[in-house]
């Protein structure tokens, strides 16, 4: 079994598409070559050469499980996946942190949940133990990217002038009309009323990747943004699906390739994952508008070449023009000058009108200037009316000014007056806060106090046997458990009841020493005493706590730790130590700091492994002599396991013993046999020779006459 599972260890493990594990031992430039492995994720404390691999990626072991590293590995695998490559990750400290580690990949790329990773990992490599702590931290990771993820897919990206991108489940009235979006293009099975835009488009989810809708999507797009409004793109499938056909729009009308465009998207929206298949649709779509564009370039420019044509011609016949026009401006000139000389005739006599009219206006100015003066007087007398008014007014407004200034002296006074009577309401409300504050602080001293007396009372006169003897140490763990199981303000001070404890928690806090099993007695942690040691003769105390107090009463203490209790290595140590114990003709306590509960389930596992009680019989049993004691459920059921465990290896142990006292005999039998063979066939053989032999011939019956 032992080959096997180094075997197993040793091998290179597929866990998960392109991610490969591998034990640090094992790891060697044949292991890699012969696996196709281009990059290897390293995590120990310093690098190591590997002459058949290129890229190396290496982790500080002490500080593996950080986010960033989380980021590192996962993107790294990413990348050589992309690249069409293989990556090997391994760990110097466990291969079970390594796989571990390789769930972060699992979680960014794939889409996998931490505890379905782990599940997976566990079916592939079930000896491989995971790191506890790691996967905590990948636990809170996952959910940080979760939460960042849901932010990002609540956001409305524009992916392009004029295009924008958010997911279909954050769309409503007020994504459209807080964006000021104009038309919606809706890719879904069935289209939804949006009431804060008047333009939709709906486009059918099994019929989106076509050319057509290629075609409709660019060019509604592009009518949009002509007419100076906004285009805001979605998909009930996926934001990626709406991402991809975004880029119809992109290479149409903004001549940009499908790669670039893809890329663009991936650098705004890092999460959305583009559907490959529409991909490779755009390109194609790409490449035919592509040569539609040059076959639409060629047509122009033949155009052109018929239009240069056309020109030429059109030159000629306006030069022919143009010799017929020269003609007609001679003939036109002799014109002109005769009617130049007609023209000079009336302005002879247009001169003599013009001497007449010129007198006529003379005379109009000087009666307009008489007319001036009378207006220039009536404005003089107008503006010393307005003076007057002027003074008036301005009188008026001076005493309305003297009126306003005593209203705001009065104001003033008013306003001084209500803010003395606020300080003295302040004044009067401070003084009433500390009274409350005194009151509740002395209520608060007489909880403390009577804290204080109940854990005096209940750790009584005797000797603590934890705690180095030291009997203010215990009173002080008594009064900690008190005060976390009696918070303030539950606690009746003015009643006479010292103490609303009751089962499991009082249990805690007896004295009491229960002999669950022959030889093995279960106490409180909290209220143990030396005397109690001596009276019930204990030669051994198994203690289950964060760390090891002193115990000066006793011989022999075992320390397990808290945190791993409820393992399959502190069951075995547990019923090992009872029964060595009890076969020196000692006996066992076990006490538990977190509860009496927990160390009478621990105490299981001696019932299970020497005395052949099963679990269930023996949490009943135990559940009879100390009924307070509540048993650990967590605890029971990796007893369970560890039970059928232990009955299989008792089984196959049986097995062996029965065989082994059998085999001498079957040696010996198959002897026996043997030699019974042998003398049968001596037997045949010599019948064989008596029949061919002459002096026998009258007993053979064919030869008789």
């Amino acid at each position: 079994m032992e080959e096997e599972r180094i075997a197993k260890e040793e091998e290179v493990t597929e866990i998960f598409p392109g991610l490969h594990l591998a034990s640090f031992v094992s790891l060697s430039d044949d292991c890699i070559s012969q696996n196709g492995i281009d990059t290897v994720i390293e995590v120990s404390h310093e690098l190591h050469e590997l002459l058949a691999v290129d890229i190396v990626m290496h982790i500080k072991l002490d500080e593996a499980a950080t986010e960033d590293n989380f980021n590192k590995i996962a993107d790294k695998v990413a990348n050589t996946k992309k690249g069409g490559g293989k990556t090997l990750i391994c760990c110097e400290e466990s291969t079970g942190l390594a796989a571990t580690l390789a769930i972060a990949y699992a979680v960014k790329y794939e889409g996998i949940s931490v505890n379905d990773a782990a599940k997976s990992i566990s079916q592939q490599r079930p000896q491989v133990e995971l790191d506890h702590d790691t996967l905590i931290k990948l636990s809170n990771w996952e959910r940080k990217m979760e939460k960042e993820r849901i932010t990002e897919e609540e956001e409305v990206t524009e992916i392009f002038p004029g295009l924008h991108l958010t997911s279909f489940l954050t769309l409503s009235d007020d994504c459209i009309s807080k964006n000021g979006i104009d038309t919606v293009i809706e890719v879904s099975h069935e289209l939804d009323e949006l009431l804060a835009v008047d333009t939709m488009m709906h486009i059918k989810l099994d019929e989106a990747a076509t050319e057509d809708n290629f075609n409709k999507i660019a060019d509604k797009v592009s009518n949009t943004k002509k007419d100076g409004g906004k285009t805001l793109i979605c998909c009930e499938e996926s934001t990626g699906l709406a991402a991809t056909l975004a880029i119809a729009y992109a290479v149409k009308y903004e001549g940009i390739s499908v790669n670039d465009a893809a890329k663009s998207i991936s650098q705004q929206r890092p999460r959305a994952v583009l559907d490959q298949e529409t991909l490779i649709k755009l390109s194609a779509w790409g490449r035919k508008m592509e040569e539609e564009r040059i076959a639409e370039e060629e047509r122009k420019a033949e155009e052109e070449r018929q239009a240069e044509t056309e020109r030429k011609a059109e030159e000629e016949r306006k030069a022919e023009e143009e010799r017929k026009a020269e003609a007609d401006r001679l003939e036109i000139a002799k014109r002109v000058e005769e009617a130049e000389k007609r023209v000079a005739e009336a302005e002879r006599i247009y001169e003599l009108e013009r001497l007449e009219t010129a007198k006529r206006q003379a005379e109009a100015e000087r009666l307009a200037e008489l007319e001036r003066i009378a207006e220039e007087e009536r404005l003089i007398e107008a503006a010393r009316i307005a003076e007057i008014e002027r003074l008036k007014e301005e009188e008026r407004i001076a005493e309305e000014n003297r009126k306003a200034e005593l209203e705001k002296i009065e104001t003033a006074r008013r306003f001084a007056e209500a803010q003395k009577l606020k300080e003295e309401r302040k004044r009067a409300e401070a003084e009433r806060l500390a009274e409350l504050i005194r009151i509740e602080e002395a209520k608060r001293t007489a909880y403390e106090e009577a804290i204080a007396l109940q854990a005096s009372a209940i750790a009584g006169n005797e000797t603590a046997a934890f705690f180095g003897g030291r009997k203010n140490v215990q009173i002080q763990q008594i009064q900690k458990f008190l005060t976390i199981n009696n918070p303030y303000g539950q606690m009746e001070l003015e009643t006479q009841e010292d103490s609303k404890l009751k089962g499991v928690q009082q249990d805690q806090l007896s004295k009491e020493v229960t002999e669950i099993f022959p030889g093995l007695h279960i106490a409180s942690f909290l209220t143990l005493s030396e005397n109690s040691i001596s009276k019930y003769s204990i030669a051994t105390v198994i203690e289950v706590s964060d760390e090891l107090h002193e115990l000066p009463a006793v011989d022999t203490v075992m320390h397990i730790k808290l945190d791993g209790a409820a393992t399959e290595d502190s069951f075995n140590k547990i019923a090992d130590k009872v029964a060595n114990t009890k076969k020196d003709g000692g006996k066992t306590l076990i006490c538990c700091w977190e509860s009496t509960g927990l160390a009478a389930t621990l105490a299981i596992a001696y019932a299970v492994k020497y005395q052949g009680i099963s679990v269930k019989n023996a949490a009943k049993f135990i559940s009879q002599r100390r009924p307070q004691a509540d048993l650990d459920h967590a605890t029971l059921i990796k007893l369970k396991a560890w039970e059928r465990k232990i009955r299989r290896e008792q089984l196959f142990q049986q097995t062996l013993q029965l065989v082994a006292s059998w085999l001498p005999m079957l040696s010996m039998l198959g002897l026996v046999c043997l030699a019974l063979k042998l003398f049968q066939d001596e037997i045949e053989r010599q019948h064989e020779m008596e029949k061919i032999t002459p002096e026998y011939e009258y007993f053979h019956i064919l030869k008789w006459p």
